[in-house]
């Protein structure tokens, strides 16, 4: 009687475990320890996102777990956007775009046009609103570019750019020279922004769209300095209301391993800028985070520096081997460590007087 009950129960253990291995896929049950993370994208205190070898990661814990939640079947990884803590996009190279709305739990996908592209998502009231940069490809550092936007559940080419060796007979378009660096609109999804850095002396370049991306013309920025490099970083834009302010950062490579990161804003749609603030560092620049329109961060080979309200500069605890740092407000920061093949992520709760391990 004795045997009989325990082979009653032990079937009854195999039937129950099998049970509980249905409803999730695997990988939603592995918990990372390790990781070679090239960007991480925090959304909430507690919520973000992460790249790394063709893989889409989320947290929900402050970064102390990740959970892989990559879209079936995708080979290469070579765009990404990440709106929210819920929605994101993910173009692979077989030019199938995923969407997710629910934290990558679930995932639709699209063929497009294009495999490699800058996006640009944003909620637009019950819906959202998209755009794509596509490109080319670099060669000898020249990106060619189109413009589409999705519409009407398609996307559309809306302005064909200028091709090496073609006459366009389109003036409103963006050049192929130089390196697209930056995409944004703001609110009204008619103004936007494309940065180009054309590694070249006293050289950069600044196009504004005021119809949705439909055609584009040359901006210009009070830049006070001359024989220097000029390497243009990705637009933020900040809205309350009705209004919005804009922040571009540009970095200045000098002379003597000297460079100066310019915070240039804009408050009426690009039509003029004035200068923010300013910090001149010595190493290369690595990163630039920016908060609000009044504190930013910039993280250099060796140095972290962070400011607030915009009027001084503070150095702040360099973490060691930081790649990138990403603050979610003045207190809450975390800053991705590259050490070998694997990364790390350290947090910080005072504004990054201080790093700890996760």
């Amino acid at each position: 009687m004795k045997k009989s009950l325990l082979v009653v129960l032990l079937v009854l253990v195999m039937f129950v475990g099998g049970c509980n291995t249905k409803g999730k896929s695997p990988a939603s049950k592995i918990k990372i320890e390790k990781y070679n993370f090239s960007s991480i994208s925090i959304t909430g205190e507690n919520s973000g996102w992460a790249i790394g070898e063709n893989r889409v990661y989320r947290t929900t814990d402050g970064c102390k777990h990740w959970r892989d939640v990559s879209p079936q079947n995708t080979s290469e990884i070579y765009s990404y956007y990440f709106l929210d803590s819920n929605n994101a996009w993910v173009l692979s190279s077989n030019r199938i775009l995923y969407r997710t709305k629910d934290g990558g739990n679930n995932w639709k996908s699209e063929k497009v046009p294009f495999n490699s592209a800058i996006f640009f998502f944003m909620l637009y009231g019950n819906d959202y609103k998209g755009w794509a940069l596509k490109d080319y490809g670099m060669a000898s550092g020249d990106e060619p570019v189109d413009v589409y936007k999705f519409e009407n559940d398609s996307w559309a080419l809306i302005c064909k750019g200028e091709m090496p060796q073609v006459q366009s007979q389109n003036k409103g378009t963006i050049p192929w020279a130089g390196e697209k660096t930056g995409f944004v609109f703001l609110p009204d999804a008619k103004t936007g922004f494309v940065t180009i850095q054309y590694r070249a002396i006293d050289k950069y370049g600044l196009y504004i769209t005021k119809d949705g991306g439909y055609t584009w013309a040359k901006g210009e920025l009070p830049i006070p300095e001359k024989n220097v490099e000029i390497l243009m970083k990705v637009p933020k834009v900040f809205t309350r209301g009705t209004s919005s302010t804009i922040i571009l950062p540009v970095c200045l490579e000098e002379k003597e391993n000297t460079n100066t990161a310019i915070f240039f804003a804009t408050m009426d749609k690009g039509n003029t800028w004035y200068k923010e603030t300013s910090l001149k560092v010595k190493g290369r620049i690595i990163n630039i985070d920016i908060l609000n329109k009044s504190c930013y961060f910039v993280l250099t080979e060796n140095k972290l520096y962070g400011t607030n309200n915009g009027n001084s500069w503070t150095e702040l605890s360099y973490p060691k081997n930081a790649v990138q740092v990403q603050f979610v407000n003045v207190k809450v920061g975390y800053a991705l460590i590259k050490s070998g093949v694997n990364t790390n992520i350290l947090y910080t709760d005072d504004g990054g007087h201080s790093w700890k391990n996760l």
